[in-house]
Protein backbone atom coordinates (compact mmCIF):
# COMPACT_ATOMS: atom_id res chain seq x y z
CA UNK A 1 0.00 0.00 0.00
CA UNK A 2 1.46 3.41 -0.97
CA UNK A 3 0.32 6.38 1.03
CA UNK A 4 1.27 10.09 -0.37
CA UNK A 5 3.42 11.78 2.17
CA UNK A 6 1.46 14.30 4.18
CA UNK A 7 1.53 16.70 7.24
CA UNK A 8 -1.56 14.05 8.66
CA UNK A 9 -0.83 11.04 11.01
CA UNK A 10 -2.92 8.64 12.05
CA UNK A 11 -2.76 4.67 13.48
CA UNK A 12 0.30 4.61 12.35
CA UNK A 13 0.08 6.04 8.93
CA UNK A 14 1.00 9.15 6.97
CA UNK A 15 -2.18 10.61 5.42
CA UNK A 16 -2.62 13.35 2.91
CA UNK A 17 -2.98 16.63 4.27
CA UNK A 18 -6.71 17.97 4.80
CA UNK A 19 -8.30 14.03 4.32
CA UNK A 20 -11.43 13.84 6.16
CA UNK A 21 -11.36 12.09 9.28
CA UNK A 22 -14.24 9.60 8.03
CA UNK A 23 -12.41 8.65 4.70
CA UNK A 24 -9.15 7.64 7.19
CA UNK A 25 -11.87 5.60 9.07
CA UNK A 26 -13.35 3.74 5.89
CA UNK A 27 -9.90 3.29 4.39
CA UNK A 28 -8.85 1.68 7.44
CA UNK A 29 -11.97 -0.50 7.09
CA UNK A 30 -11.39 -1.54 3.54
CA UNK A 31 -7.66 -2.32 5.13
CA UNK A 32 -9.05 -4.98 7.16
CA UNK A 33 -9.00 -2.89 10.20
CA UNK A 34 -5.13 -3.93 11.14
CA UNK A 35 -2.57 -4.22 7.96
CA UNK A 36 1.47 -3.96 7.94
CA UNK A 37 2.67 -0.73 6.28
CA UNK A 38 4.41 -1.76 3.03
CA UNK A 39 7.22 0.84 3.87
CA UNK A 40 7.86 0.78 7.50
CA UNK A 41 6.76 -2.71 7.98
CA UNK A 42 4.94 -1.87 11.20
CA UNK A 43 1.06 -2.66 11.83
CA UNK A 44 -1.41 0.21 11.63
CA UNK A 45 -5.10 0.58 12.48
CA UNK A 46 -6.99 -0.41 15.77
CA UNK A 47 -8.66 -3.71 14.54
CA UNK A 48 -11.89 -3.53 12.70
CA UNK A 49 -14.26 -2.97 16.18
CA UNK A 50 -12.99 0.41 16.39
CA UNK A 51 -13.00 1.83 12.79
CA UNK A 52 -16.59 0.79 12.99
CA UNK A 53 -17.32 2.86 15.88
CA UNK A 54 -15.19 5.76 15.02
CA UNK A 55 -16.97 5.74 11.26
CA UNK A 56 -20.38 5.74 13.04
CA UNK A 57 -19.52 8.22 15.31
CA UNK A 58 -18.38 10.77 12.49
CA UNK A 59 -21.58 9.47 10.11
CA UNK A 60 -24.46 9.72 12.65
CA UNK A 61 -22.90 11.47 15.82
CA UNK A 62 -26.69 11.58 17.19
CA UNK A 63 -26.98 8.04 17.74
CA UNK A 64 -26.49 6.37 21.46
CA UNK A 65 -23.95 3.59 21.75
CA UNK A 66 -24.08 1.04 24.55
CA UNK A 67 -22.82 -2.51 25.43
CA UNK A 68 -25.62 -4.01 23.41
CA UNK A 69 -24.26 -1.47 20.11
CA UNK A 70 -20.77 -2.74 21.03
CA UNK A 71 -21.66 -6.90 21.33
CA UNK A 72 -23.22 -6.76 17.89
CA UNK A 73 -21.24 -5.37 16.04
CA UNK A 74 -18.17 -7.27 17.60
CA UNK A 75 -19.90 -10.29 16.55
CA UNK A 76 -20.81 -9.12 13.42
CA UNK A 77 -16.75 -8.33 12.34
CA UNK A 78 -15.73 -11.62 13.52
CA UNK A 79 -17.88 -14.35 12.76
CA UNK A 80 -19.14 -15.08 9.11
CA UNK A 81 -22.65 -16.08 10.06
CA UNK A 82 -24.57 -14.46 13.10
CA UNK A 83 -28.03 -14.62 13.83
CA UNK A 84 -29.69 -11.83 15.91
CA UNK A 85 -32.34 -12.93 18.43
CA UNK A 86 -34.20 -10.99 21.24
CA UNK A 87 -36.93 -8.91 22.50
CA UNK A 88 -38.87 -5.75 20.66
CA UNK A 89 -37.39 -2.87 20.48
CA UNK A 90 -33.45 -4.05 21.00
CA UNK A 91 -31.90 -2.23 17.90
CA UNK A 92 -31.57 -5.26 15.59
CA UNK A 93 -32.51 -4.00 12.44
CA UNK A 94 -30.59 -0.87 13.20
CA UNK A 95 -27.49 -2.00 14.08
CA UNK A 96 -27.81 -4.10 11.16
CA UNK A 97 -28.38 -1.11 8.86
CA UNK A 98 -25.31 0.64 9.93
CA UNK A 99 -23.10 -2.17 9.51
CA UNK A 100 -24.20 -2.85 6.02
CA UNK A 101 -23.69 1.14 5.05
CA UNK A 102 -20.28 1.04 6.45
CA UNK A 103 -19.59 -1.88 5.08
CA UNK A 104 -20.71 -0.37 1.46
CA UNK A 105 -18.94 3.22 2.02
CA UNK A 106 -15.76 1.25 3.10
CA UNK A 107 -15.51 0.03 -0.63
CA UNK A 108 -18.75 0.33 -2.91
CA UNK A 109 -16.63 -0.80 -5.60
CA UNK A 110 -16.55 -4.27 -4.80
CA UNK A 111 -19.56 -4.98 -2.40
CA UNK A 112 -22.76 -6.04 -2.81
CA UNK A 113 -25.34 -6.19 0.25
CA UNK A 114 -28.61 -8.08 -0.36
CA UNK A 115 -31.08 -7.21 2.26
CA UNK A 116 -34.04 -9.74 2.17
CA UNK A 117 -37.53 -9.86 4.83
CA UNK A 118 -40.98 -11.17 4.31
CA UNK A 119 -42.39 -8.89 1.77
CA UNK A 120 -41.76 -5.41 0.31
CA UNK A 121 -43.61 -3.66 2.94
CA UNK A 122 -42.00 -5.00 5.30
CA UNK A 123 -38.55 -4.16 4.04
CA UNK A 124 -39.48 -0.52 3.44
CA UNK A 125 -41.05 -0.63 7.41
CA UNK A 126 -38.16 -2.17 8.52
CA UNK A 127 -34.66 -3.11 7.69
CA UNK A 128 -34.42 -1.22 4.55
CA UNK A 129 -36.38 1.68 5.11
CA UNK A 130 -33.62 2.00 8.09
CA UNK A 131 -30.88 1.70 5.76
CA UNK A 132 -32.45 4.41 3.77
CA UNK A 133 -32.59 6.81 6.39
CA UNK A 134 -29.49 7.06 7.59
CA UNK A 135 -28.12 6.31 4.37
CA UNK A 136 -29.68 9.71 3.13
CA UNK A 137 -28.58 11.25 6.23
CA UNK A 138 -24.63 10.29 5.26
CA UNK A 139 -25.01 11.88 2.12
CA UNK A 140 -26.59 15.15 3.85
CA UNK A 141 -23.21 15.61 6.12
CA UNK A 142 -20.99 13.89 3.73
CA UNK A 143 -22.03 14.60 0.08
CA UNK A 144 -19.13 12.60 -1.86
CA UNK A 145 -20.39 9.40 0.09
CA UNK A 146 -21.09 6.27 -2.83
CA UNK A 147 -24.73 5.55 -3.64
CA UNK A 148 -27.88 6.31 -5.93
CA UNK A 149 -31.31 4.96 -4.43
CA UNK A 150 -33.82 4.17 -6.46
CA UNK A 151 -37.05 3.89 -4.98
CA UNK A 152 -38.64 1.62 -7.62
CA UNK A 153 -36.46 -1.24 -7.57
CA UNK A 154 -35.45 -1.22 -3.65
CA UNK A 155 -31.78 -0.78 -4.30
CA UNK A 156 -28.69 1.64 -3.70
CA UNK A 157 -26.68 1.42 -6.94
CA UNK A 158 -22.91 2.35 -7.21
CA UNK A 159 -23.70 3.19 -10.68
CA UNK A 160 -24.40 6.80 -11.72
CA UNK A 161 -25.99 6.39 -14.54
CA UNK A 162 -29.91 7.32 -15.64
CA UNK A 163 -30.57 4.46 -17.11
CA UNK A 164 -30.89 1.85 -14.61
CA UNK A 165 -31.16 -0.82 -17.06
CA UNK A 166 -27.86 -0.61 -17.43
CA UNK A 167 -26.53 -0.47 -14.05
CA UNK A 168 -24.48 -3.39 -12.43
CA UNK A 169 -26.46 -4.74 -9.56
CA UNK A 170 -23.43 -6.80 -8.43
CA UNK A 171 -22.31 -3.72 -7.09
CA UNK A 172 -24.64 -1.74 -4.14
CA UNK A 173 -27.43 -2.56 -1.74
CA UNK A 174 -29.88 -4.13 -3.23
CA UNK A 175 -33.50 -5.20 -1.04
CA UNK A 176 -34.74 -8.97 -2.04
CA UNK A 177 -38.90 -10.04 -0.24
CA UNK A 178 -38.72 -13.48 -0.03
CA UNK A 179 -42.45 -13.75 -0.40
CA UNK A 180 -44.96 -12.64 -3.60
CA UNK A 181 -48.18 -12.60 -2.10
CA UNK A 182 -48.68 -16.63 -0.11
CA UNK A 183 -45.77 -17.67 -2.53
CA UNK A 184 -42.31 -17.91 -1.16
CA UNK A 185 -39.99 -17.34 -3.93
CA UNK A 186 -36.91 -17.00 -2.30
CA UNK A 187 -33.92 -15.47 -3.56
CA UNK A 188 -32.16 -18.13 -5.35
CA UNK A 189 -31.13 -15.92 -8.56
CA UNK A 190 -29.18 -14.22 -5.52
CA UNK A 191 -27.34 -17.59 -4.77
CA UNK A 192 -24.41 -17.52 -7.58
CA UNK A 193 -23.42 -13.94 -7.19
CA UNK A 194 -19.81 -13.59 -6.98
CA UNK A 195 -18.52 -10.23 -5.36
CA UNK A 196 -15.05 -9.33 -3.11
CA UNK A 197 -17.52 -7.85 -0.52
CA UNK A 198 -21.11 -10.06 -0.38
CA UNK A 199 -22.48 -9.70 2.72
CA UNK A 200 -26.33 -10.72 3.67
CA UNK A 201 -29.06 -9.33 5.72
CA UNK A 202 -32.37 -11.40 6.63
CA UNK A 203 -34.30 -10.51 8.60
CA UNK A 204 -37.84 -11.71 10.28
CA UNK A 205 -36.33 -14.89 10.38
CA UNK A 206 -39.10 -16.14 12.04
CA UNK A 207 -41.29 -16.40 9.44
CA UNK A 208 -39.01 -17.39 6.50
CA UNK A 209 -39.12 -20.73 4.53
CA UNK A 210 -36.12 -22.63 4.18
CA UNK A 211 -33.64 -20.01 2.89
CA UNK A 212 -30.26 -19.54 4.49
CA UNK A 213 -29.60 -23.11 4.39
CA UNK A 214 -30.61 -23.39 0.72
CA UNK A 215 -28.36 -20.31 -0.14
CA UNK A 216 -25.72 -20.19 2.20
CA UNK A 217 -23.48 -23.25 0.51
CA UNK A 218 -23.17 -21.24 -3.01
CA UNK A 219 -22.28 -18.01 -1.07
CA UNK A 220 -19.47 -19.24 0.53
CA UNK A 221 -17.37 -19.17 -2.27
CA UNK A 222 -17.10 -15.06 -2.47
CA UNK A 223 -13.75 -14.01 -0.56
CA UNK A 224 -15.36 -11.79 2.22
CA UNK A 225 -18.58 -13.04 2.92
CA UNK A 226 -20.91 -12.76 5.41
CA UNK A 227 -24.48 -13.48 6.75
CA UNK A 228 -26.81 -11.48 9.73
CA UNK A 229 -29.89 -12.99 10.37
CA UNK A 230 -32.30 -11.63 12.84
CA UNK A 231 -35.92 -12.59 14.17
CA UNK A 232 -37.99 -12.14 17.63
CA UNK A 233 -38.32 -15.89 18.81
CA UNK A 234 -41.76 -17.76 17.99
CA UNK A 235 -40.56 -20.60 20.60
CA UNK A 236 -40.95 -22.84 17.15
CA UNK A 237 -37.61 -24.98 16.87
CA UNK A 238 -38.48 -25.73 13.63
CA UNK A 239 -38.93 -22.15 12.03
CA UNK A 240 -35.86 -21.04 10.50
CA UNK A 241 -34.88 -18.85 13.44
CA UNK A 242 -35.26 -22.29 15.33
CA UNK A 243 -33.20 -23.99 12.86
CA UNK A 244 -30.05 -21.84 12.38
CA UNK A 245 -30.01 -19.88 15.74
CA UNK A 246 -30.50 -23.58 17.62
CA UNK A 247 -27.21 -23.96 20.19
CA UNK A 248 -24.75 -26.84 19.64
CA UNK A 249 -26.44 -28.65 22.38
CA UNK A 250 -29.95 -28.16 21.98
CA UNK A 251 -32.50 -25.06 22.91
CA UNK A 252 -32.84 -27.17 26.37
CA UNK A 253 -29.35 -25.77 26.80
CA UNK A 254 -30.27 -21.86 26.88
CA UNK A 255 -33.51 -22.19 27.70
CA UNK A 256 -34.33 -19.92 31.11
CA UNK A 257 -31.24 -17.37 30.33
CA UNK A 258 -31.38 -14.43 32.16
CA UNK A 259 -28.61 -12.51 30.61
CA UNK A 260 -28.01 -11.69 26.92
CA UNK A 261 -25.28 -14.06 25.67
CA UNK A 262 -23.80 -15.64 22.37
CA UNK A 263 -23.18 -19.45 21.80
CA UNK A 264 -21.69 -20.70 18.10
CA UNK A 265 -24.44 -22.55 16.11
CA UNK A 266 -23.95 -25.37 14.02
CA UNK A 267 -23.49 -23.87 10.88
CA UNK A 268 -19.87 -23.25 10.17
CA UNK A 269 -18.52 -19.99 11.82
CA UNK A 270 -21.19 -18.70 13.20
CA UNK A 271 -22.93 -17.58 16.57
CA UNK A 272 -26.05 -16.39 17.38
CA UNK A 273 -26.75 -13.10 19.65
CA UNK A 274 -29.33 -13.58 22.25
CA UNK A 275 -30.62 -9.95 23.59
CA UNK A 276 -32.90 -10.42 26.51
CA UNK A 277 -34.81 -7.53 27.29
CA UNK A 278 -34.99 -7.31 31.20
CA UNK A 279 -30.89 -7.20 30.53
CA UNK A 280 -31.04 -4.32 28.13
CA UNK A 281 -28.86 -1.32 28.94
CA UNK A 282 -31.73 0.53 29.61
CA UNK A 283 -31.44 -1.49 33.22
CA UNK A 284 -28.12 -0.53 34.20
CA UNK A 285 -29.72 3.17 35.06
CA UNK A 286 -32.36 4.23 37.37
CA UNK A 287 -34.64 5.55 34.46
CA UNK A 288 -34.57 4.75 30.63
CA UNK A 289 -32.21 7.14 29.20
CA UNK A 290 -31.79 5.05 25.85
CA UNK A 291 -35.18 6.14 23.39
CA UNK A 292 -36.30 3.55 21.40
CA UNK A 293 -34.42 0.66 23.34
CA UNK A 294 -36.40 -1.55 25.39
CA UNK A 295 -36.39 -0.59 28.83
CA UNK A 296 -39.01 -0.10 32.28
CA UNK A 297 -41.95 1.34 30.70
CA UNK A 298 -42.24 -1.32 27.72
CA UNK A 299 -41.65 -4.15 30.15
CA UNK A 300 -44.22 -3.16 32.68
CA UNK A 301 -47.22 -2.12 29.89
CA UNK A 302 -46.65 -5.84 28.44
CA UNK A 303 -46.65 -7.51 31.82
CA UNK A 304 -49.59 -5.61 33.29
CA UNK A 305 -51.73 -6.52 29.96
CA UNK A 306 -50.39 -10.23 28.58
CA UNK A 307 -48.42 -11.40 32.25
CA UNK A 308 -44.60 -12.37 32.43
CA UNK A 309 -46.00 -16.44 31.42
CA UNK A 310 -47.49 -15.18 28.14
CA UNK A 311 -46.32 -15.81 24.92
CA UNK A 312 -45.94 -12.26 24.39
CA UNK A 313 -43.88 -11.22 26.83
CA UNK A 314 -41.03 -14.18 26.33
CA UNK A 315 -41.18 -13.28 22.49
CA UNK A 316 -41.49 -9.08 22.98
CA UNK A 317 -39.65 -8.71 26.85
CA UNK A 318 -37.51 -11.56 27.29
CA UNK A 319 -36.73 -12.42 23.63
CA UNK A 320 -35.78 -16.12 24.29
CA UNK A 321 -36.67 -19.07 22.85
CA UNK A 322 -39.38 -21.31 25.31
CA UNK A 323 -39.95 -24.52 24.12
CA UNK A 324 -43.20 -25.04 26.32
CA UNK A 325 -44.88 -21.87 23.98
CA UNK A 326 -44.28 -23.95 20.82
CA UNK A 327 -46.75 -25.39 18.08
CA UNK A 328 -47.14 -29.11 18.26
CA UNK A 329 -45.49 -30.15 15.77
CA UNK A 330 -45.48 -33.93 13.89
CA UNK A 331 -41.60 -34.72 14.48
CA UNK A 332 -38.94 -32.31 15.84
CA UNK A 333 -35.00 -32.12 15.30
CA UNK A 334 -34.87 -33.02 18.93
CA UNK A 335 -36.47 -35.89 18.65
CA UNK A 336 -34.85 -37.33 15.88
CA UNK A 337 -31.34 -36.87 17.56
CA UNK A 338 -32.73 -38.36 20.96
CA UNK A 339 -33.89 -41.51 19.45
CA UNK A 340 -30.66 -41.51 16.87
CA UNK A 341 -32.95 -41.12 13.47
CA UNK A 342 -29.88 -40.01 11.87
CA UNK A 343 -27.29 -42.76 12.70
CA UNK A 344 -25.83 -45.45 10.33
CA UNK A 345 -28.07 -48.20 10.18
CA UNK A 346 -26.09 -50.97 11.57
CA UNK A 347 -27.58 -54.89 11.00
CA UNK A 348 -27.57 -58.00 12.49
CA UNK A 349 -26.77 -59.63 9.42
CA UNK A 350 -27.84 -59.65 5.92
CA UNK A 351 -31.27 -60.33 5.60
CA UNK A 352 -33.75 -57.43 4.66
CA UNK A 353 -36.74 -56.39 2.83
CA UNK A 354 -36.32 -53.33 0.38
CA UNK A 355 -39.33 -51.02 0.32
CA UNK A 356 -39.66 -48.26 -2.32
CA UNK A 357 -42.52 -45.22 -2.52
CA UNK A 358 -43.32 -42.71 -5.01
CA UNK A 359 -45.40 -39.75 -4.41
CA UNK A 360 -46.75 -39.40 -8.13
CA UNK A 361 -47.28 -35.83 -9.11
CA UNK A 362 -47.42 -34.13 -12.73
CA UNK A 363 -49.29 -30.66 -12.38
CA UNK A 364 -50.10 -27.95 -9.73
CA UNK A 365 -46.51 -27.30 -8.76
CA UNK A 366 -45.53 -30.63 -6.60
CA UNK A 367 -42.86 -32.57 -6.99
CA UNK A 368 -43.43 -36.12 -8.01
CA UNK A 369 -41.03 -38.10 -5.55
CA UNK A 370 -39.28 -41.39 -5.59
CA UNK A 371 -37.72 -43.10 -2.63
CA UNK A 372 -36.46 -46.16 -1.03
CA UNK A 373 -35.22 -47.75 2.16
CA UNK A 374 -35.07 -51.15 4.30
CA UNK A 375 -36.39 -52.68 7.27
CA UNK A 376 -34.04 -55.56 8.89
CA UNK A 377 -33.00 -56.73 12.69
CA UNK A 378 -29.86 -54.45 13.73
CA UNK A 379 -26.84 -55.20 15.15
CA UNK A 380 -28.90 -55.19 18.75
CA UNK A 381 -31.71 -57.13 17.64
CA UNK A 382 -34.12 -54.22 17.05
CA UNK A 383 -36.15 -54.40 14.01
CA UNK A 384 -35.13 -50.96 12.18
CA UNK A 385 -35.91 -48.90 9.38
CA UNK A 386 -33.24 -47.00 6.96
CA UNK A 387 -34.41 -44.54 4.68
CA UNK A 388 -32.00 -43.82 1.61
CA UNK A 389 -32.27 -40.14 0.13
CA UNK A 390 -34.95 -39.12 -2.42
CA UNK A 391 -34.77 -37.91 -5.56
CA UNK A 392 -37.38 -36.17 -7.83
CA UNK A 393 -38.66 -37.66 -10.94
CA UNK A 394 -38.53 -35.11 -13.74
CA UNK A 395 -41.22 -34.82 -16.26
CA UNK A 396 -40.05 -34.11 -19.93
CA UNK A 397 -43.03 -31.88 -21.30
CA UNK A 398 -41.25 -32.77 -24.79
CA UNK A 399 -41.78 -36.49 -24.35
CA UNK A 400 -44.41 -37.92 -26.33
CA UNK A 401 -45.38 -40.17 -23.65
CA UNK A 402 -47.99 -39.41 -21.21
CA UNK A 403 -47.08 -37.79 -17.56
CA UNK A 404 -48.17 -41.16 -15.67
CA UNK A 405 -46.05 -43.23 -18.48
CA UNK A 406 -43.29 -41.42 -17.64
CA UNK A 407 -43.57 -41.72 -14.20
CA UNK A 408 -44.49 -45.82 -14.62
CA UNK A 409 -41.37 -46.41 -16.58
CA UNK A 410 -39.16 -44.50 -14.10
CA UNK A 411 -40.49 -46.44 -11.24
CA UNK A 412 -39.58 -49.48 -13.22
CA UNK A 413 -36.41 -48.97 -13.74
CA UNK A 414 -35.49 -48.12 -10.26
CA UNK A 415 -37.04 -51.06 -8.97
CA UNK A 416 -34.80 -53.20 -11.48
CA UNK A 417 -32.09 -51.59 -10.50
CA UNK A 418 -32.58 -51.92 -6.70
CA UNK A 419 -34.05 -55.47 -7.26
CA UNK A 420 -37.29 -54.67 -5.60
CA UNK A 421 -40.43 -56.31 -6.43
CA UNK A 422 -43.40 -54.26 -7.76
CA UNK A 423 -45.27 -55.44 -5.06
CA UNK A 424 -42.71 -54.03 -2.57
CA UNK A 425 -42.92 -50.34 -4.16
CA UNK A 426 -46.37 -48.33 -2.73
CA UNK A 427 -47.73 -44.99 -4.42
CA UNK A 428 -50.08 -42.50 -3.22
CA UNK A 429 -53.21 -43.00 -5.31
CA UNK A 430 -55.42 -40.39 -3.60
CA UNK A 431 -56.86 -37.55 -5.89
CA UNK A 432 -54.34 -39.58 -8.88
CA UNK A 433 -56.91 -42.49 -10.60
CA UNK A 434 -55.04 -42.83 -14.05
CA UNK A 435 -51.70 -43.18 -12.73
CA UNK A 436 -52.77 -46.65 -11.43
CA UNK A 437 -53.30 -47.68 -15.12
CA UNK A 438 -50.16 -46.47 -16.46
CA UNK A 439 -48.96 -48.99 -13.56
CA UNK A 440 -51.07 -51.92 -14.55
CA UNK A 441 -50.09 -51.02 -18.32
CA UNK A 442 -45.96 -51.44 -17.63
CA UNK A 443 -46.37 -53.59 -14.86
CA UNK A 444 -48.83 -56.21 -15.48
CA UNK A 445 -50.26 -57.91 -12.51
CA UNK A 446 -47.26 -57.79 -10.17
CA UNK A 447 -47.30 -53.84 -9.95
CA UNK A 448 -46.41 -50.92 -7.56
CA UNK A 449 -49.26 -50.94 -4.55
CA UNK A 450 -51.90 -47.76 -4.53
CA UNK A 451 -52.13 -46.46 -0.80
CA UNK A 452 -55.44 -43.96 -0.41
CA UNK A 453 -54.13 -41.09 1.93
CA UNK A 454 -57.56 -39.79 1.87
CA UNK A 455 -59.58 -42.78 3.46
CA UNK A 456 -60.25 -43.62 7.06
CA UNK A 457 -57.71 -44.62 9.71
CA UNK A 458 -56.72 -48.50 10.00
CA UNK A 459 -57.99 -50.59 12.69
CA UNK A 460 -54.59 -52.21 13.36
CA UNK A 461 -52.42 -51.40 16.08
CA UNK A 462 -50.77 -47.87 17.01
CA UNK A 463 -47.75 -49.59 17.55
CA UNK A 464 -46.96 -53.31 19.61
CA UNK A 465 -46.80 -51.68 22.98
CA UNK A 466 -49.53 -49.25 23.13
CA UNK A 467 -52.38 -50.95 24.90
CA UNK A 468 -55.85 -49.74 26.69
CA UNK A 469 -58.70 -50.76 28.04
CA UNK A 470 -61.31 -51.77 25.92
CA UNK A 471 -64.83 -50.19 26.82
CA UNK A 472 -67.27 -53.11 26.63
CA UNK A 473 -65.30 -56.21 27.05
CA UNK A 474 -63.56 -53.96 29.96
CA UNK A 475 -59.90 -56.86 28.72
CA UNK A 476 -56.46 -55.29 28.41
CA UNK A 477 -55.74 -55.09 24.05
CA UNK A 478 -53.03 -52.83 21.54
CA UNK A 479 -54.45 -49.69 21.00
CA UNK A 480 -56.15 -49.04 17.22
CA UNK A 481 -55.01 -46.19 14.80
CA UNK A 482 -59.13 -45.40 13.87
CA UNK A 483 -59.11 -44.67 18.24
CA UNK A 484 -55.67 -42.51 18.08
CA UNK A 485 -56.44 -40.66 14.44
CA UNK A 486 -58.69 -38.76 12.75
CA UNK A 487 -57.46 -39.26 9.14
CA UNK A 488 -55.64 -42.15 7.58
CA UNK A 489 -53.06 -39.36 6.75
CA UNK A 490 -52.53 -38.46 10.18
CA UNK A 491 -51.59 -42.35 11.03
CA UNK A 492 -49.13 -42.63 8.23
CA UNK A 493 -47.28 -39.39 9.27
CA UNK A 494 -47.69 -40.39 12.94
CA UNK A 495 -46.42 -44.02 11.92
CA UNK A 496 -43.20 -41.74 10.83
CA UNK A 497 -43.30 -40.81 14.39
CA UNK A 498 -43.80 -43.61 16.11
CA UNK A 499 -41.04 -45.91 14.53
CA UNK A 500 -38.63 -42.58 15.28
CA UNK A 501 -39.82 -42.59 18.95
CA UNK A 502 -39.14 -46.21 19.12
CA UNK A 503 -35.43 -45.70 18.02
CA UNK A 504 -36.06 -47.46 14.69
CA UNK A 505 -34.98 -45.16 12.06
CA UNK A 506 -32.05 -44.78 10.78
CA UNK A 507 -30.11 -42.58 8.31
CA UNK A 508 -33.23 -40.30 7.71
CA UNK A 509 -32.43 -37.70 5.42
CA UNK A 510 -32.07 -34.11 6.57
CA UNK A 511 -34.46 -32.54 3.93
CA UNK A 512 -37.34 -35.33 4.52
CA UNK A 513 -37.19 -34.63 8.43
CA UNK A 514 -37.32 -30.57 8.05
CA UNK A 515 -40.36 -31.41 6.07
CA UNK A 516 -41.91 -33.72 8.96
CA UNK A 517 -41.17 -30.93 11.61
CA UNK A 518 -43.16 -28.22 9.77
CA UNK A 519 -46.27 -29.92 9.55
CA UNK A 520 -48.36 -28.85 12.86
CA UNK A 521 -51.51 -31.11 14.57
CA UNK A 522 -53.99 -30.81 16.60
CA UNK A 523 -56.41 -32.62 18.83
CA UNK A 524 -59.76 -33.09 17.12
CA UNK A 525 -63.23 -34.59 18.59
CA UNK A 526 -62.45 -37.77 20.56
CA UNK A 527 -60.08 -36.89 21.84
CA UNK A 528 -57.51 -38.15 18.45
CA UNK A 529 -55.02 -36.30 16.80
CA UNK A 530 -55.07 -34.82 13.60
CA UNK A 531 -52.43 -32.95 11.11
CA UNK A 532 -53.45 -30.32 9.61
CA UNK A 533 -54.50 -29.94 6.02
CA UNK A 534 -51.97 -30.02 3.05
CA UNK A 535 -53.66 -26.74 1.08
CA UNK A 536 -53.44 -25.12 4.49
CA UNK A 537 -49.58 -26.10 4.73
CA UNK A 538 -48.90 -26.01 1.37
CA UNK A 539 -50.42 -22.05 1.81
CA UNK A 540 -48.13 -21.42 4.98
CA UNK A 541 -44.18 -22.82 4.40
CA UNK A 542 -44.92 -22.26 0.83
CA UNK A 543 -44.58 -25.88 -1.09
CA UNK A 544 -46.27 -28.98 -0.70
CA UNK A 545 -44.76 -31.64 2.10
CA UNK A 546 -43.43 -34.56 -0.98
CA UNK A 547 -40.55 -35.87 0.71
CA UNK A 548 -41.96 -36.59 3.99
CA UNK A 549 -45.13 -37.76 2.04
CA UNK A 550 -43.01 -40.51 0.75
CA UNK A 551 -41.24 -41.27 3.54
CA UNK A 552 -44.49 -42.04 5.32
CA UNK A 553 -45.46 -43.73 2.42
CA UNK A 554 -42.30 -46.24 3.14
CA UNK A 555 -42.82 -46.95 6.66
CA UNK A 556 -46.62 -47.72 5.98
CA UNK A 557 -45.48 -50.36 3.21
CA UNK A 558 -42.44 -51.57 5.66
CA UNK A 559 -45.54 -52.02 8.36
CA UNK A 560 -47.53 -53.92 5.27
CA UNK A 561 -44.19 -56.10 4.62
CA UNK A 562 -43.79 -57.11 8.61
CA UNK A 563 -41.89 -54.55 9.84
CA UNK A 564 -43.44 -53.97 13.08
CA UNK A 565 -42.94 -50.55 15.70
CA UNK A 566 -42.15 -51.42 18.84
CA UNK A 567 -39.66 -50.65 21.88
CA UNK A 568 -36.83 -52.72 22.00
CA UNK A 569 -37.55 -55.06 25.10
CA UNK A 570 -41.57 -53.71 25.62
CA UNK A 571 -43.53 -56.21 26.41
CA UNK A 572 -45.83 -57.49 23.75
CA UNK A 573 -49.25 -59.33 23.75
CA UNK A 574 -49.03 -61.10 20.28
CA UNK A 575 -52.55 -62.97 20.71
CA UNK A 576 -53.99 -59.27 21.14
CA UNK A 577 -52.65 -58.59 17.18
CA UNK A 578 -55.43 -57.95 14.69
CA UNK A 579 -53.63 -58.75 11.57
CA UNK A 580 -57.09 -59.27 9.57
CA UNK A 581 -56.21 -55.45 8.62
CA UNK A 582 -53.37 -56.67 6.23
CA UNK A 583 -55.01 -59.63 4.82
CA UNK A 584 -58.12 -56.65 3.78
CA UNK A 585 -55.39 -54.66 2.14
CA UNK A 586 -53.96 -57.75 -0.17
CA UNK A 587 -57.13 -58.94 -1.37
CA UNK A 588 -58.33 -55.70 -2.12
CA UNK A 589 -55.48 -54.67 -3.71
CA UNK A 590 -55.45 -58.16 -6.07
CA UNK A 591 -58.84 -56.91 -6.80
CA UNK A 592 -58.19 -53.41 -7.89
CA UNK A 593 -55.87 -54.51 -10.29
CA UNK A 594 -57.33 -57.69 -11.98
CA UNK A 595 -60.10 -54.74 -12.76
CA UNK A 596 -57.33 -52.58 -14.40
CA UNK A 597 -56.34 -55.74 -17.04
CA UNK A 598 -58.09 -56.41 -20.29
CA UNK A 599 -59.97 -59.67 -20.02
CA UNK A 600 -59.43 -62.24 -23.22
Amino acid sequence: MSIPNSTVSKYGVSWKDGISPLKIELQCIKFGGKWINSKTKLTCGEGLLHHYMEARKLIWPHRYRHRWTDLVYEEVLKNQVTVIMGCASSGKSASMAEIALITYWASPDDTAILVSSTTREKLEAAIFGEIKMLFLEGQLKYPWLTGTPIEYKQCITTDKLEDSSVRDFRKGIVGKAAYVGQNFIGIGAFAGLKQTNLWWLCDELQFMAPILMDCIPNMRSNLNFKVIGSGNPDHNPESQLGVIAEPLDGWGSVEGNEKSSVWPIKLSGGVCVNLIGTDSPNFDHESDIYPKLIGREFERTLRLDYGKDSPRYETQIKGRMKLGLAKSRVISRQLCRDNHAHDRAIWEGTTRTKIHACDPAYGGGDRCISMWGEFGKSATGQMILRVAPPHIIRIDLKDPRSPEDQIADAVKRELDDRGIPADQSFYDSFGKGTIGNAFAKRFGHLCPVPIDAGQRPSKRPVRHDLFVIDDVTKVRRLKRCDEEYGKFITELWFSVRQVIECGQMRELPEDVMAEGCMREYKMVAGNKFDVEPKDEMRERIGKSPDLMDSCSLIVEGARRHGFRIERLGAEVDKDTVDDDYLEKESERYKRLIASKLLQR
